[in-house]
């Protein structure tokens, strides 16, 4: 008898087949189909004959996340440029800890706090390019559909970081160039179930000559091929605050371990290509999910204001009058209610589980027998984050729980532990400080200088944030002066 027959199924069919998970998984009910079993079943579940979900922080998914469990092959369907491993990709921990030394100081609050280089694309995309838009079209009144431009600004900040201010994309003022680039990620990501979950009838398919994936990333491939050869020839004679900061990186670190002629190998544009995309694909829609709750509380967006107004460095905007210091990253993770906005959204975002596989030759978890290796385990952090009794009315934006007794509550104390937003254990998120860094610094600046409105008859769905990706967000913009 298998030792998962003592775990409750999701499903009649779950101890034979994985075609049920796979239908929910499809129609895009993962998260909500899991919560609800889950309330209903326990802190574990069986998802399919070699498969189970575990919601237990304590006995269960600090354990998952440790260095013995190594990712699922799932990951292998994030990979790009003809499957070419990276460091959210490598499946092993051992190789993964190995390429992580690689970037983990350069993407730290410590080294941010220093960095010139930051500090001057910052400045420049923001009030440069962002503010100057939102005031073109606030003396036009007009509306702005600030989920394109939140992905525009942070393409553009990821970008410039990565390959300079001459190889990084200009998405907020070159508006052929931002469709485009956007259009492609956004059909690659769309068909991400079949390369993830069926990958190899996916391949069989291509091999036929049935594309069902479209070749979308081919484009951005290429596109990322040529900033990394622009950025090798920019990042010769340039100036320190121009430099292509993690392309230099990493091209020391290729060549130190590989040898010349390594900075620009397929390994090198793969890797730095998926920091890119972590860098924006979520941190656009994050800064889409807090503008639209945001511009629906104006008490809490009152109260943003009067916080980053109380800042030595407040990025208050005057045109002629140049463009203001950036809050360093210290300054702005310091401040408590732009810290709760971001991680109550965070919390209420739409995220699939992340799965590990149980590791050889047997493990206990749970409280359950020994399993088995090769077992595809994973804690649903949707559910963790909607979980009644660590976060009391779940599906409420609520920034202000986050507020209430901080370092001395023990409820605070378990909210975090059930916080999950950039993973946990042996390999959470690298780029967790540059994200919230780029998220705090945009809506610091925004809210310093305006008040924002949705467009009337907008849905505004500030309730539920595990819908699908926020396409269009039409955004009004009033001026505001100093408090």
């Amino acid at each position: 008898m298998s030792p998962l027959a003592v775990i409750p199924n999701a499903h009649s069919t779950s101890p034979i087949t994985s075609l049920w998970i796979l239908w929910i998984r499809y129609t895009g009910r993962e998260n909500e189909t899991l919560l609800k079993l889950h309330q209903k079943l326990g802190s574990t579940i069986r998802l399919g004959p070699a498969e189970i979900s575990i919601v237990d922080i304590k006995r269960g998914v600090k354990q998952i996340y440790g260095a013995k469990f190594a990712k699922h092959e799932s990951y292998n369907r994030f990979r790009n440029h003809n499957g070419t491993p990276t460091l959210f990709t490598m499946l092993p921990s051992d190789l993964h800890q190995k390429r992580q030394r690689m970037v983990a100081n350069l993407l730290s609050q410590s080294y941010l706090q220093r960095s010139l280089d930051l500090k001057f694309f910052m400045r420049q995309i923001i009030f440069e390019r962002l503010l100057p838009m939102i005031e073109d079209n606030l003396n036009r009144d007009e509306p702005l559909n600030m989920a394109e431009v939140n992905d525009a600004v942070t393409v553009d900040m990821i970008t410039g970081y990565c390959f300079g201010e001459f190889a990084g994309t200009n998405l907020l003022q070159d508006v052929g160039l931002r469709r485009e680039f956007l259009a492609y990620h956004h059909e690659e990501r769309s068909y991400g179930f079949w390369l993830q979950k069926l990958p190899f009838l996916t391949s069989i398919a291509t091999t036929l000559g049935f594309r069902i994936v479209p070749n979308a990333s081919g484009w951005l491939d290429r596109w990322f091929l040529r900033s990394c050869e622009a950025a090798r020839l920019g990042s010769q004679g340039q100036s320190p605050v121009l430099r292509p900061v993690i392309y230099d990186h990493f091209a020391t670190r290729f060549i130190k371990e590989h040898g010349h002629g390594s900075q620009n190998s397929l390994a090198m544009v793969a890797e730095l290509h998926d920091h890119c995309v972590a860098g924006y694909e979520t941190t656009g829609q994050m800064l889409t999910l807090m503008m639209q709750a945001l511009s629906c509380c104006k008490d809490v967006q009152q109260n943003l204001r009067r916080e980053i107004h109380s800042l030595p460095s407040c990025p208050f905007f005057e045109g002629n009058s140049g463009a203001p210091d950036i809050p360093a990253p210290a300054t702005l993770a310091g401040q408590p209610l732009l810290h709760a906005i971001l991680i109550e959204t965070l919390r209420l975002r739409d995220r699939g589980p992340l799965p590990r596989v149980t590791p050889s030759p047997s493990v206990h978890i749970a409280g359950l027998p020994p399993l088995p290796s090769g077992i595809r385990v994973s804690a649903a952090s949707f559910v963790l984050h909607h979980d009644c009794h660590v976060f009391p009315s779940p599906n409420t934006w609520n920034p202000m729980r986050w507020l209430q007794g901080i370092g001395a509550s023990e409820k605070n104390g378990e909210m975090g532990q059930s916080f999950l937003a950039f993973g946990s254990g042996s390999r959470p998120c690298v780029g967790r400080d540059l994200a919230l860094y780029e998220m705090g610094a945009v809506l610091a600046a925004i809210y310093a200088n305006y008040e924002t409105s949705l467009v009337e008859k907008q849905e505004t769905c500030v309730e539920d944030f595990s819908g699908k990706r926020v396409k269009r967000l039409e955004v009004t913009f009033s001026k505001i002066g100093r408090l």
